[in-house]
């Protein structure tokens, strides 16, 4: 009897829901990019983790180069006047490695950002971008754009 209370108590703490819909950047070769944030009021001269998802629909293997999240995309955070500042540090050497993403396959990854001192307060649009090996060429990704707001940081 125990075993089944505690199986119905499994049954009824799962959910059936569907899972949040997921916004994507535009389609390239099959590939598509997707960023999402937990939190989209953010304070100046802090930083927070975005979370990037690459989805490879094509038939095609792609290859990822990396060399860390904080370089491998580029983070662009542009307010309604068209002001923008390139969030991440372009990496110039070359890539550190890289992976192949087959057919139907996805990577998720932790992308690091900051959000510096010199962007004012005020509501803001956040993309990403990255780029990927197809066939000997490359590539560029594009995200789905993502509204945030900034705040004044406290000074000292």
């Amino acid at each position: 009897m125990c075993i089944f209370a505690f199986g119905g108590n499994l049954c009824s703490a799962q959910s059936n829901a569907p899972p949040p819909s997921i916004e994507w950047g535009r389609n390239e070769r099959g590939v598509r990019l997707s960023i999402t944030m937990t939190n989209r009021v953010v304070i100046s001269r802090s930083s927070t983790v975005l979370t990037a998802l690459i989805t490879n629909s094509s038939t095609n293997n792609i290859v990822l180069f990396w060399s860390s999240p904080e370089t491998d995309f580029y983070l662009s955070l542009t307010n309604n006047a068209g002001k923008s500042y390139l969030l991440t540090p372009h990496f110039i050497e070359g890539s550190t490695g890289r992976e192949t993403i087959y057919p139907a396959g996805r990577k998720a990854e932790a992308v690091p950002v900051t959000f510096g001192s010199e962007i004012q307060p005020g509501d803001y649009t956040l993309k990403a971008s990255r780029d990927f090996g197809l066939g000997g060429g490359i590539f560029r990704l594009e995200s789905n754009p993502v509204k945030v707001q900034i705040e004044k940081g406290v000074t000292n």
